[in-house]
């Protein structure tokens, strides 16, 4: 967190959420008030996914507004702009909804094992010499019997049928 000149703290999220990429504490909940001020955007959840040289690297999951979809170029501008390089998400995935917990809220970790499960599945396609963004199998598969994948810009996106 940090305070204001009159004295005010405000918090940058929650500890639990934090992950450290690149030697840097990163509070996923700046990224996700970014994204869901962001034009085409309903909901945003960011996690911290596995990165060899970093740690952990953003990645974000998006829930499309019914009125338009989001462009996945247009967030990562919005992204640098706002959080600078390195808060923002390296990859996008878009989802039509997000697991809801009995009490309506987004269900974080059963949303974060669904992109981690997107992630794993781009990182078996890297290490067997394949190009993930340009797979056809990744960009038209399911996975986990509830979701297909979408190609989006530069990345692969799951969307939730």
């Amino acid at each position: 967190g940090w305070r204001d000149a009159d004295g005010n703290l405000y918090l940058a999220g929650r500890d639990k959420r934090m992950f450290v990429s690149a030697g840097l504490n990163l509070f996923p909940e700046e990224a996700e008030q970014v994204l869901r001020d962001a034009e085409g955007v309903a909901l945003a959840a960011v996690f911290g996914a596995p990165d060899r040289l970093r740690g952990r690297v953003p990645v974000a999951a998006i829930m499309s507004r019914e009125s338009g979809a989001a462009d996945p170029a247009q967030l990562r501008r919005l992204c640098l702009a706002v959080l600078g390089r390195a808060r923002c998400p390296r990859r996008f995935y878009f989802f039509a909804s997000f697991p809801l917990t009995s009490g309506g809220k987004i269900d974080l970790p059963a949303l974060e094992a669904l992109v981690l499960a997107h992630e794993a599945t781009r990182d078996g396609a890297r290490e067997a010499g394949r190009d993930p963004d340009c797979e056809p199998g990744l960009a038209a598969g399911r996975s986990a019997g509830q979701n297909t994948s979408r190609q989006s810009g530069t990345e692969t996106a799951g969307r939730r049928a």
